[in-house]
């Protein structure tokens, strides 16, 4: 039988109050995964609370770091640096990218943000305004870069098996077939660049924050429809800011901030450097105390 595990999804994660923790790339071996990005591809928790996903983090990671299975990062080895786990958020430097994770963002969103950045420089952080222009285009080289993996991965089935895919992804893998193996090799130089600018601005700072996904839970009919200001799709709009971490390949954790007036979760997105997944989660864990207790699911 065939072993599944499932890669964390921090943008479904917000949509559903969840938090979803995505250690850094290989920190967590994903070994049984059924592939969609061999190159980006990342293991996490989906938990209740900070906490929650700490433990499982824990328990998943007493085989070990670094247990790779698909080769180095070309950034660099991602050595674990611990910080001490103390939920505070006094000193902290935070960074936040106003160019790129406030850009066509629901006004909502921006505000429950906003006011959740507030609360975490009242409780002692430093939080100010840092620019990243290598993000300029950064969902395009997403698409370019696991469109192509995918693909690959998928060949054993696709196209001969094509009626047994969902419309959506059938269509994403379709698209990948009329992909030239030069806009890849392009792709992942971009990628490369975008990976070291992010290092750089954690170098500046200790954690990069912005909403998690710009938008508010939508139907999934509409999920590929230019539904959005400026014709963007949701399925792309979902992605758009949690892709400079997963292409940087950096440690990420969404955490619920507010609700919309319609009651719709909204996540605060956290970001650090490389190794320091100690250090972000208890970043999050702190802000989770800033916030204060989050309402349950209506029965």
């Amino acid at each position: 039988m065939r072993r599944w595990a499932a890669a964390v999804l921090i943008g479904a994660a917000a949509l559903c109050g969840a938090v979803g923790f995505k250690p850094g790339w290989g920190v967590l071996s994903a070994r049984g995964v059924v592939q969609l990005a061999k190159t980006l591809d990342t293991v996490g928790p989906l938990a209740r609370t900070v906490a929650d996903a700490k433990k499982a983090f824990e328990v998943l990671n007493r085989q070990g770091v670094g247990s790779r299975v698909w080769g180095a990062g070309a950034e660099g080895p991602e050595t674990l640096h611990p910080a001490p786990y103390t939920p505070s958020l006094k000193g902290l430097r935070i960074g936040v990218i106003e160019h790129y994770v406030f850009d066509r963002v629901n006004p909502e969103v921006e505000g429950a943000v906003r006011e959740a950045l507030r609360a975490m420089a009242d409780a002692g952080a430093e939080v100010r305004t840092i620019t990243v222009p290598e993000l300029t285009g950064c969902v395009d080289v997403g698409i370019a870069i696991v469109r192509p993996e995918a693909l690959a991965y998928h060949r054993r089935w696709y196209p001969e098996r094509a009626a047994d895919y969902g419309p959506d992804v059938a269509k994403a893998l379709e698209s990948a077939v009329e992909m030239k193996a030069s806009d890849y090799v392009a792709a992942l130089r971009t990628r490369r660049r975008l990976a070291l600018a992010m290092r750089r601005a954690l170098e500046e700072v200790d954690l990069l924050a912005g909403p998690t996904v710009p938008v508010l839970a939508f139907p999934n009919s509409d999920a590929f429809k230019p539904v959005l200001p400026g014709g963007e799709i949701p399925r792309h709009a979902l992605t758009r800011l949690t892709y400079p971490f997963s292409l940087s390949r950096l440690p990420a954790i969404t955490v619920p901030c507010a609700l919309s007036r319609q009651h719709l979760p909204i996540g605060l997105q956290l970001g650090a450097g490389p190794g320091q997944e100690e250090r972000l989660l208890a970043a999050a864990a702190a802000f989770e105390q800033v916030r204060g207790a989050w309402p349950l699911p209506p029965q």
